[in-house]
């Protein structure tokens, strides 16, 4: 996360204000605000402010390969419609789409992210079950639809695709015991979570907890993709899983004990009164980790880093492994 006002102005960004001078007719000696909030190696993100701006804005730049901007304000643009502006579950507007930069516009929207909080040391135990809760309900208003109220996991796809990946990383022989543990238990369960009816909606995608901005009382939900039509159980165990990767980023004991009481939490924020579908949501959990793991060691970090990172996936794998067993 970087906050800070100087910085150097890519093309992109002097494009940007250009449009932005003309469509808000602003003189040139009217200077915009820019303050750089997020950089990654898929999108820079900025705040920009100035007097004759109606409200602040959010430029984001998108740099990942294989991601547009279309598709970003697109979503922003159904997430906008499905949730409206009168509750506290909410997306931010979008405002200009900018094609031929891969960039976008929106409304900015002052807050902290669901996993700020949570990696806050003086964060309580009681405004975390609220905001994950609250996080559940977000989700499930964001991805009702009427087109398809149920959907079932293609779990035989999932298995297969999983077991290639885990070939091209390890020669045959020399699979780690987690691994094999967690691909025999999703062997075993495939067919009979293949049957299970699950929530049906539109996915959105990329859900896990820096993704979600808290601003007062209300709840923002950002990234949001909206194309696909499928099992929630995608989202939801996506969710899950990268939220029990934060405990190891928050250091006390009392956080990682209450782990899995939190997400009960959101949980029961997602499936209000309604029976939670255990059986997919531990397959999908496990799945969704195992391939996470896979993604990570594929990836150039540090030695000590990266060392970290793999014991954390052992540990969080062994852990799914036995939850799902338990109701296998």
């Amino acid at each position: 996360m970087v906050d800070s006002k100087i910085f150097e102005e890519t093309g992109v960004l002097v494009s940007i204000k250009k449009e932005l001078h003309s469509q808000y007719n602003l003189l040139h000696t009217e200077k915009l605000i820019i303050e750089k909030k997020y950089h990654s190696p898929f999108s820079q993100v900025y705040l920009v402010s100035s007097t004759k701006l109606p409200f602040p804005l959010a430029v984001k730049i998108i740099t990942a390969d294989g991601v547009t901007s279309t598709e970003q304000y697109d979503g922003l643009t159904e997430a906008s419609r499905r949730l409206g502006t009168n509750s506290k579950f909410r997306s931010p507007r979008p405002v200009q789409h900018f094609h031929k930069l891969n960039a976008l516009t929106m409304e900015w929207i002052p807050g902290k992210t669901l996993s700020e909080l949570v990696l806050s040391a003086v964060t309580t135990k009681s405004e975390i079950l609220g905001a994950v809760i609250g996080t559940g309900q977000w989700l499930r208003r964001a991805t009702a639809s009427d087109e398809a109220e149920t959907q079932q996991l293609d779990s035989e796809r999932l298995d297969l695709e999983l077991n290639e990946l885990v070939a091209k990383t390890y020669q045959e022989g020399t699979y780690p015991k987690f691994i094999i543990d967690g691909l025999s238990c999703l062997r075993e369960n495939k067919s009979t979570v293949a049957k299970i009816s699950t929530p049906g909606g539109f996915l959105h995608g990329d859900f896990k907890a820096e993704n979600i901005l808290l601003s007062d009382e209300l709840i923002y939900g950002l990234e949001y993709s909206g194309k696909f039509l499928s099992s929630t159980i995608y989202d939801i165990s996506y969710f899950l899983v990268n939220f029990e990767l934060l405990k190891f980023k928050r250091l006390g004991l009392g956080f990682y004990l209450q782990i899995d009481e939190i997400k009960n939490a959101f949980l029961s924020g997602y499936f209000d009164e309604a029976p939670v579908p255990l059986l997919p949501t531990r397959w999908m959990s496990l799945h969704t980790a195992m391939r996470l793991y896979i993604d990570a060691i594929h990836e150039r970090r540090p030695m000590i880093r990266s060392l970290l990172i793999k014991g954390c996936f052992h540990q969080l794998i062994r852990k799914l492994t036995a939850e799902l067993k338990s109701v296998g």
